[in-house]
């Protein structure tokens, strides 16, 4: 199972400095075109506020799977003295990251699934209103699960004596 998780962690790594390198791309065709050849690329401004949006839910989900996170770091390293205590700590952190962005996910997915139904489009383009929200979403069903995962990890730890991860 972990190494199903590395494989998936490097490609969603990859994938977001693919988006990001395509983002570069389309930023300076953008501009070379408006600047030097007076002619802009309207489709531009709403392709990269798409993929920013991408980059940035994803990215924050990796990075909650990574436990690079903010947190207090002086009671996160007073606990790892006491295992125990440590993962009773992760298992209430898990629990609430999971209520959390489990609902979060839940009611997002329910309005994209109402976009969809009704072919709602955004007011600025013809582009469907689901997509942005899908980002969203799918960062927010990463960190869920990345929940459940430090959930299950940390019940078993305290019931195999504690031992710190």
């Amino acid at each position: 199972m972990k190494q199903f998780f590395k494989k998936l962690d490097f490609g969603a790594g990859q994938l977001i400095g693919f988006i990001g390198f395509i983002g570069i791309l389309v930023i300076t065709a953008n501009a070379f075109c408006r600047f030097i050849l007076k002619v802009p690329m309207s489709w531009s401004d709403e392709f990269l506020r798409t993929i920013m949006i991408y980059g940035y839910f994803i990215g924050a989900g990796l990075t909650f799977c990574h436990g690079s996170s903010m947190r207090l770091e002086i009671l996160d390293n007073k606990l790892k003295k006491h295992p125990v205590g440590y993962r009773i700590l992760n298992i209430i952190l898990a629990v609430v990251n999971l209520t959390f962005f489990g609902l979060m996910s839940y009611y997002v997915f329910r309005m994209i699934l109402q976009y969809i139904q009704a072919g709602t489009t955004q007011s600025t383009s013809s582009t469907p209103a689901w997509i942005l929200p899908f980002g969203c979403a799918v960062g927010m069903a990463i960190i869920t699960a990345a929940a459940v995962v430090s959930l299950v990890e940390n019940i078993r730890g305290v019931f195999n004596k504690g031992q710190a991860r």
